[in-house]
């Protein structure tokens, strides 16, 4: 009798403490054997706190670094080869596609992808734009090496330029008034 009861104590309590573990990964603390786990709630605790930064720092012209450190942060997420199939990646592009819905607004300016408007080449000289908006940053559609990333518009826009930049990410406004002559 003592050795059953030995054994169902053995084979019973690792799995009870297993499943309290599961129920909610904010409070799991052990996270050995379970990395796609790990990984997605690091992925969650970041894109949180990116939230935070970009709800507290909206995009300006002149950029504030907390601002700039919340893009970089994304960029981090998302090279990571399983980022499009990670819950905390859907569930952050989410909450932001929801955001922008409930204040979308119409906006006047030129958007293109983030590839295209370097300021030496046609689009740029051709449209004249009071202000470029880049887009297709961390498009989860495409292999890492293909996924612009936001430092990058930073490398490619530094420098004097004929038009203002703004660097947006997901679910953001920004209010264009344009300067009338």
């Amino acid at each position: 009798m003592k050795k059953i009861l030995l054994f169902i104590m053995v084979l019973f309590v690792p799995l009870c403490l297993f499943a309290q573990n599961k129920a909610d990964p904010d409070k799991k603390t052990d996270w050995w054997g379970d990395i796609d786990g790990y990984i997605n709630q690091q992925d969650k605790v970041t894109l949180d706190m990116v939230t935070d930064a970009l709800r507290k720092n909206p995009p300006t012209l002149i950029e504030p670094e907390i601002r700039k450190m919340a893009l970089l942060m994304i960029d981090n997420v998302l090279h990571e080869e399983k980022a499009p199939q990670r819950p905390a990646v859907q569930n952050f592009f989410l909450r932001q596609i929801e955001k922008a819905v409930e204040e979308i607004r119409t906006v006047d300016v030129l958007m293109t992808n983030s590839w295209a408007y370097y300021p030496e080449q046609r689009l740029a000289k051709g449209f004249r734009p009071g202000l470029i908006i880049p887009g297709h940053e961390n498009e989860l559609g495409h292999t890492i090496d293909h996924r612009e990333p936001f430092w990058l518009n930073y490398v490619r826009l530094s420098g004097p330029l004929s038009f203002q930049w703004v660097q947006m990410a997901w679910g953001e406004k920004f209010q264009y008034i344009p300067v009338t002559k």
